[in-house]
């Protein structure tokens, strides 16, 4: 994460930097990067042909001592051996030698002094050589009449090998940083030549935006990408003057016109503000007059109920409605207005429903009695009256719903009263109607012992009217 933020910084600075900071860092970059790579080819060039000389000088040396030994070898000579082993004592590079015979034994050995190193045994390296971190190892074998009598062994350091190449890679550092340092004012000389039109252009340019003087212009110099730009920069500024000369009437213009809408937006504002306090007006009186109507559509003192004809749906109620139907106002709205008639699903109540519905919407209509069921699904008689109105773009159908419990109640006591009644006036009339039948069979008795024609005349008469007056009795 720092990696990247620092990398991010690198980027910022450098994009912010001024161009020829820019060229100067890109040329001593790329210098800088040819003569790394240049330098670290030279030098393992230099590194390998420094460790084939190294390595031939030791298989020359080793050759000469197995071939001046191999006699001696072959003989056993151990003084020859040693006088020819002395040779190695005088190169310092030499750690150790060994001789070993046909059979690997050791022969004869050297080993310098302070190396630390003991040989008893022919190392694990067949004919041949090979380079170590700090050693060069190699291994001869030593041939008698083109027969092998033995082998030697030598194991050389490469200190000397390391110290030629820290020479090469400091003098390659030297170099390269005085390469860098002639490019570096090479580089500078060519940033005078290159940038100064550059320079005063961008001084131009500081001098016009500070001051918004557009007539100012920048001597073109040369015909190179250079004096295009500047050549394209005094045609901006000749198009940028202009169009402020433009802008600067168009402005003028557009004052006036600004100025004489805004008279004409300042009458205009009289006339809303006008309009705006008489709506407010309106809106007040509409709402004082809402709620007028809505406190007496609450306090009505029969049940209100307003459905929507279009889907069947129950909009308002008051407080008696709640109280009738034993529900909420909340569980009301919304209702299927049906649902309150507990015998709609009956087909001759539907019609009975469907025409008084049609003569609402004719204006025809007077009031109905049905029964409506509560929420604990107890009924309730009550006689209905509606009316169709129309509120914004829908047809509704207020209704007053009364209950007529207690009227209904109240007739059935007068019509059980009026029945009692009729009962002991039909036995009044069946007594008095037995009573004149009496008197008539009485009268007619005693007419027939009469006999005097006028009397009898007299009590038939009589028997007529009793039987008259009997008559009304059979009601």
């Amino acid at each position: 994460m720092a990696f990247q933020r620092g990398r991010i910084d690198g980027m910022h600075l450098f994009s912010e930097a001024p161009v020829r900071k820019k060229l100067t860092y890109i040329s001593l970059l790329v210098a800088g990067i040819a003569l790394v790579l240049s330098s670290i080819l030279i030098t393992i060039s230099e590194l390998y042909i420094q460790r084939k000389i190294y390595l031939n000088e030791l298989f020359i040396q080793a050759r000469i001592i197995a071939k001046n030994s191999s006699s001696a070898l072959r003989f056993e000579d151990y003084e020859a051996i040693d006088h020819n082993f002395s040779s190695l004592k005088m190169n310092p590079n030499i750690i150790c030698a060994a001789l070993f015979d046909r059979s690997n034994r050791l022969f004869i050995s050297y080993v310098k002094e302070g190396a630390g190193v003991e040989i008893t045994r022919p190392p694990d390296l067949q004919e041949g050589y090979r380079f170590g971190i700090d050693h060069l190892a190699l291994t001869q074998s030593i041939l008698f009449e083109n027969e092998s009598v033995g082998s030697i062994y030598i194991q050389a350091s490469l200190k000397d090998l390391y110290y030629y190449l820290a020479r090469v890679i400091l003098t390659v550092i030297v170099v390269i940083a005085a390469s860098l340092f002639v490019v570096f004012l090479f580089l500078l000389k060519l940033q005078q030549i290159i940038f100064k039109p550059l320079v005063d252009l961008s001084s131009l340019m500081h001098n016009i935006s500070k001051d918004k003087n557009y007539s100012l212009r920048v001597a073109v110099q040369s015909r190179d990408e250079i004096g295009i730009l500047a050549r394209g920069f005094n045609e901006m500024l000749t198009q940028i003057q202009r169009r402020d000369n433009e802008l600067e009437q168009h402005g003028k213009y557009l004052e006036d016109q600004v100025e004489k809408r805004t008279e004409a937006l300042s009458l205009v504002n009289i006339k809303l503000l006008d309009d705006i306090n008489e709506r407010k007006v309106m809106e007040k009186a509409l709402k004082e007059l809402e709620q007028k109507y809505r406190n007496l559509f609450d306090n009505l003192n029969d049940a209100a109920f307003l459905v929507d004809l279009t889907t069947g749906e129950i909009v308002e109620t008051n407080q008696k409605g709640e109280a009738l139907l034993g529900r909420t106002r909340e569980e009301i709205v919304g209702m299927k207005h049906w649902i309150m008639y507990p015998l709609y699903g009956n087909i001759e109540y539907e019609k009975v429903f469907a025409r008084y519905l049609d003569q609402l919407k004719k204006g025809t209509h007077s009031n109905v009695e049905v029964e409506i069921a509560r929420k604990d699904s107890s009924t309730i008689p009550v006689e209905v009256s509606a009316s169709v109105v129309s509120i914004g773009d829908k047809n509704m159908v207020i209704g007053l719903f009364r209950d007529i419990t207690d009227r209904k109640e109240a007739d059935r006591k007068i019509n059980a009263s009026l029945e009692e009644k009729n009962l002991l006036l039909k036995e009044i009339h069946h007594r008095v109607k037995n009573n004149m039948q009496v008197v008539s069979s009485l009268l007619y008795l005693q007419s027939e012992s009469i006999k005097d024609r006028q009397a009898r005349e007299i009590f038939k008469e009589s028997e007529t009217r009793i039987k008259s007056m009997a008559l009304i009795h059979e009601k």
